[in-house]
């Protein structure tokens, strides 16, 4: 007979809080399911439809539980975890914002969309079928990844908009809400509208990742030594 492991005093167990979140979802596990940790296909299903794409090297990281531990990482293993509706993961690239977010959405399931995406979606729902079906996906489901919010200028009126409908939308059904930016806070302020951003940091938290080390460049330079 196998024995459950134990978490350390005072460590949150995080499989038991996501099985738990997965029970309140309408999805139970089967007495004597395997853990993720032993069915990585599981996590891989789940990936596949979140629709987040991942270079193939930190999809296996996911997978089988090769991540390196990063500030980003930190906070969204506490953020499901606990009872906050959002996170803002605040940033320049590189430091492990969205590998944070996809390992989320492997483990409890979930869909990304990029600012530009959310753009044709919305423009699109009036007349196509498909596209209005994801974006009442978005605005249901129990967990979305906002990736790279205000990424392009040009798109800053009409993003505006769609960002708008899905975040309030999202709050006041208090479903989970991650976003990933490579912007400031304050700039996000200025770009959408204060009385969002005011529930948004109401119903949850900030991180900024200023500091952090830059794991691509990290990468490149094991790959060249």
């Amino acid at each position: 007979m196998t024995r459950p492991r134990m978490a350390a005093p005072g460590a949150v167990d995080f499989e038991a809080k996501l099985r738990q979140l997965e029970a309140e979802h309408g999805r139970p596990r089967p007495a004597g399911a395997v853990s993720w940790e032993e069915h990585p296909q599981s996590r891989e299903a789940r990936l596949c439809r979140s629709g987040l794409e991942l270079p193939e090297e930190d999809r296996d990281a996911i997978l089988h539980d090769r991540l390196g531990a990063t500030l980003a990482l930190d906070k969204t293993k506490a953020f499901a975890a606990g009872r906050d509706s959002f996170l803002l993961l605040s940033g320049p690239t590189g430091r492990g914002k969205t590998l944070a977010c996809a390992w989320m959405l492997a483990n409890l399931g979930g869909y990304c969309v990029t600012g530009p995406k959310l753009v044709r979606l919305q423009a699109s729902a009036g007349f196509d079928r498909s596209s209005r079906d994801q974006l009442d996906n978005l605005h249901s489901a129990h967990t979305v990844l906002l990736d790279e919010l205000a990424r392009d200028d040009d798109l800053q009126k009409h993003e505006k908009t769609a960002v708008f409908e899905l975040i309030n939308a999202r709050l006041g059904a208090g479903k989970r809400t991650l976003v990933t930016t490579n912007r400031a806070p304050l700039y996000l302020l200025k770009r959408y509208e204060s009385f969002v951003f005011n529930r948004l940091h109401a119903q949850g938290q900030t991180v900024m990742l200023e500091g952090e080390p830059d794991l691509r460049a990290l990468r490149i330079a094991r790959k060249r030594s």
